[in-house]
């Protein structure tokens, strides 16, 4: 449901994370990666479009 404008906006955000993203060591990333999967499995009903 997203226009071209949000797309665009969410690449370029990508793209401006990627270098502190690279930065980070692996083990903070991983954590930061389980708690947003903790956030959305527990959110899933809300996110569900049906």
């Amino acid at each position: 449901m997203a226009s071209a404008a949000d797309v665009d906006r969410a690449v370029a955000a990508a793209k401006a994370a990627q270098a502190a993203w690279r930065a980070m060591p692996g083990d903070k990333r991983r954590d930061l990666m389980l708690k947003l999967a903790s956030a959305i499995e527990e959110r899933a009903a809300e996110m569900s479009p049906c």
